[in-house]
Formats: structure tokens, sequence, C-alpha cells
């Protein structure tokens, strides 16, 4: 909070510091991940790799603001119960439609401790931990040995070579039981058009947060854990991150946010397939 209010003050910083600052945040953030779709700007300051202290941005000013104010609500509450309440939206170009169904508690609380960011995991490249580490000692090593220490900074650097990650699917990652997608047990709450096109994960954006406000303004989900379900891959993955990149896309990942902060709902969003979706119908 310190830093926060020295920036805030008028103090100049380099990227670094920024970086610093942003990276402290977000471990704090990380106890409730809506508060990261804050950030946005602050990245394209740290992105300029600015060298020398600089006047820090307006627009990164109104940013580290809001999340001076906005940290009150980085806490996790683990005893927080689940409901058995549950919904279900979808979204097409033309409107969007919500239903929901009544599940015991303790399914929907199994279902809700898995993230949709775990469908996904490192591809293995290498027999173990210990070999891939040996292999890249030896290549630093012998790149270190090659270096020339008079024109080469790479004896008083580290490392800079970007290690680029690839992921691959965990197809033992539990999806959403069949039982819970039983046609039988949904029913529709409402459906509305849209009057302005847009991407199609827009709609779908716009889906999810009318499902979200309209348990939020209902005080007995308050301070509970929700089952939110949805068809967009991509969405559901956005929405447990806390933020994206895309900024048309991150405008109402923090409408929602706001909803889930102010009632304190935690919000866990879990992707099922197009076909199982029961809120189709009412989003044609």
């Amino acid at each position: 909070d310190a830093a926060l209010t020295a920036i805030l003050d008028g103090a100049r910083l380099c990227s670094h510091g920024m970086r610093r600052v942003i990276g402290h945040a977000t471990i704090n953030c990380l106890l409730r991940r809506p508060l990261l779709s804050i950030f946005s700007k602050v990245y394209d300051f740290i992105n300029k790799e600015y060298l020398t202290p600089v006047h820090v941005w307006p627009s990164v000013l109104e940013e580290l603001r809001v999340l001076r104010g906005l940290l009150v609500y980085a806490y996790a509450d683990l005893r927080m119960q689940t409901s058995g309440r549950i919904t279900m939206s979808d979204a097409s170009l033309t409107g969007y439609g919500v239903t929901e169904a009544n599940v015991d508690p303790s399914a929907a609380a199994q279902v809700c401790g898995f993230s949709e960011r775990w469908r996904f995991r490192d591809r293995v490249s290498h027999p173990d931990h210990r070999v891939r580490a040996l292999e890249q000692f030896e290549k630093e090593m012998t790149e270190f040995g090659q270096a020339d220490p008079f024109t080469d900074p790479l004896p008083v650097t580290s490392s800079t070579e970007v290690i680029r990650r690839e992921l691959e699917e965990d197809f033992g990652f539990p999806n959403v039981p069949g039982a819970m997608l039983e046609r039988s047990i949904w029913k529709g709450l409402y459906a509305a058009p849209l009057r302005y096109k847009e991407a199609v994960h827009l709609c779908e954006a716009r889906g999810v947060l009318a499902a979200v406000k309209h348990r939020s303004r209902d005080v007995q989900y308050h301070e509970k854990e929700l089952l939110f379900l949805g068809d967009n891959l991509g969405l559901c993955l956005a929405l447990e991150k806390g933020r994206c990149s895309s900024r048309p896309l991150l405008r109402l990942l923090r409408r929602i946010a706001a909803e889930l902060l102010a009632s304190g709902i935690r919000g866990v969003f879990r992707w099922v397939p197009s076909e199982l979706n029961r809120a189709d119908h009412l989003s044609r």
C-alpha cells in the first residue's frame, strides 16, 4: 500500500519498478481472481521498457487507484458454502438466454473443485525434471565458455532466453457429470435480444453477465460459491483466469468482476459441450 500511495502521489517509476509493484499486487489479487481484471494499461507501461524513472501515465494511475480501493476484497473464505442452484447461459448473435437447475450442493461443490485452467498442462518433452535441468545447465555452460568477455555481455548477465510453453489437453480432467446436464432438471429463467452486432464471444460474455447479475441481486446467494456453465471454452478460461488481453472482452470481465466482488459471490465457470447447453433454445 505504501508503494501505491507513493506512485499516486506523483513518484516517478521505471518499467522494472512497475513490474515489481504489479508483481506484489498480483499475489494479493490471486485470492480473488476477478481483481486481476483491473490491470491493462500497467502492462503497456511495463512493456515500454523505461530504463529511467518517468512520470506514470494517467491511465496507469487510474488503474492503481482502483486497485488500492478494491484491495479490501482480496481475501479467500475457505469455509464458503456452495449453492446447489446452478446456472447455464448461452448466446447467439441476436440474443442470449439463461437457465437454472437445482442439484445436490455436494455435487455442485465437487464440480467447483476443478478449474477449467487445469484442463491443459505443459507438454512433457523430457524424461524427467532432472534430465531437463542437467541439459539446460550444460547448454548455458557451453554458451558461457564460448562467449567473449570483452564484447559479449553473456558472462555478466543472466540468460534472457524466452522459454515458450507448449500445452496439451489433459484427457483425465473431469468434465461436468452427465446427471447434472439432464434436460429434465433445467428450466428457463429468461431470454433477451442483443441490440448491437458483436463477436460471438462478446455475446456469450453478456449472457454470463446477465446470469451473474441475476444471482447478485438475491441476498441468499451472497457470500456463496456459485457454479455457472457455458459452452464457450475460451470465455470460461478468461473468466477463471480473471482477465484477458482482449480489451472489448476485458471491459465485460470488469463488469462481471464488479458484481462478484460487491456480492461476495465466488463464481466458478465450467465448460459444457454446445450439444448439452440447455440454454441454447432461449438464445435463438
